[in-house]
């Protein structure tokens, strides 16, 4: 299978750490396209930045399309574009302070399966 796995926003340490979290939890088979948005907001934050981030999304989404994904997940806790506001929950690791985010379910807008 091939993911394009796009970052709504334009953070590439995100985007990074999005990849790893992604191949960790991909079957050996699966080829991740991980990729963050040209232009839009850093972060999102609230919906200026959910509308924002939109045009950039679908671009990476049209080239995923375009390089034979077979489907794509927007990794965000929010859907950008959507009037349904989506949030995951997140969990503080025990070891540190620093968030331990809880993995939501893909959010496939299109598969060719």
């Amino acid at each position: 299978m091939y993911l394009n796995v796009v970052n709504p926003n334009t953070t590439a340490a995100m985007t990074k750490t999005i990849a790893a979290a992604a191949a960790k939890a991909a079957r050996p088979d699966t080829v991740i396209r991980a990729v963050s948005s040209a232009f839009g907001p850093a972060s999102i934050e609230g919906a200026y930045d959910d509308a924002f981030a939109v045009p950039g999304l679908l671009e990476q989404i049209k080239a995923g399309e375009a390089d034979g994904a077979d489907a794509h997940v927007i990794a965000c806790s929010t859907t950008p574009g959507s009037t349904r506001r989506v949030h995951w929950p997140m969990r503080l690791s025990s070891e540190s302070a620093k968030p331990d985010f809880i993995l939501p379910p893909c959010w496939r807008i299109g598969s060719r399966s």
